[in-house]
């Protein structure tokens, strides 16, 4: 009898508390904005003080809403995982990296060509009729020495003197 009377006292809070509830686990399943999450916690805290007779009774339903709401959560993560949350597994496809393709700058190596400009050390070369900017190994190269590539480096050209 006395559980119908604390119940038929406190329908508002405990309506606070279930909405509030409710909107934090909708927050567990579909993360977005926050605004349901924000406005479950701030139901479901707002329900347990205005319930709550003394000090020890709140922090009992505190505990139970925190346990409660752990128990959500493991159940989210768990069906995440399995893929039965909107039939697709939790993976960052966007993320995901591609194998790496070869540079195609690695054409270049071997190939000896002409220093159109001074390179010191930077500089634009020719080879095979496409200029190029190279980086040279040497300390300088004057414009008009033929030039070899020796590596590569990301999309940096590195040359010697032929």
């Amino acid at each position: 009898m006395e559980l119908l009377t604390f119940l038929s006292e406190n329908v508002l809070q405990i309506l606070m508390m279930l909405i509030g509830f409710g909107l934090l686990v909708l927050e567990i399943y579909l993360p977005g904005f926050g605004v349901a999450g924000i406005s479950g916690s701030v139901l479901l805290i707002l329900g347990i003080i205005l319930a709550a007779e003394t000090v020890v009774q709140g922090l009992i339903m505190a505990l139970i809403a925190i346990i409660l709401l752990g128990i959500a959560f493991t159940i989210a993560m768990r069906a995440g995982a399995k893929g039965k949350i909107l039939n697709k597994k939790l993976v960052l496809n966007a993320v995901a990296t591609e194998p790496k393709k070869e540079n195609p700058l690695n054409y270049y190596v071997g190939l000896e060509g002409k220093a159109v400009t001074p390179l010191n050390p930077v500089g634009s070369c020719e080879i095979e009729g496409v200029r190029l900017s190279v980086l040279s190994e040497d300390s300088f190269i004057e414009a008009g020495e033929k030039i070899k590539v020796v590596r590569v480096e990301g999309k940096q050209l590195y040359v010697r003197k032929a």
